[in-house]
């Protein structure tokens, strides 16, 4: 599991600017958007920041977006398993 630091690796950077490209191109402005926005992102709660502007809308037109969601869904099975560990 990526660190929150980094929690987008380089190459799935890499892949959310290449769909945003193939989404401007397709006049998907919305995605382009997003997954843009997602590419640059480097604050420390990414998993957050990806539902708060709508990455799952983007996830059936775009692998990179799946890919991270993926990852999203990841980490927050995560964070809630410590959480119970840390009831105990």
């Amino acid at each position: 599991m990526p660190n929150p630091a980094n929690f987008i690796p380089v190459d799935l950077r890499n892949k959310l600017d290449a769909d945003a490209d193939r989404a401007a191109q397709a006049g998907d402005r919305n995605c382009a958007h997003v997954l843009r926005q997602l590419a640059a992102y480097k604050g420390n709660d990414a998993p957050q920041f990806a539902r708060d502007i709508g990455a799952d809308a983007c996830t059936a037109r775009y692998a990179s977006a799946l890919e991270l969601m993926k990852l999203v869904v990841m980490a927050e099975a995560d964070k809630e398993e410590r959480r119970g560990r840390s009831k105990l």
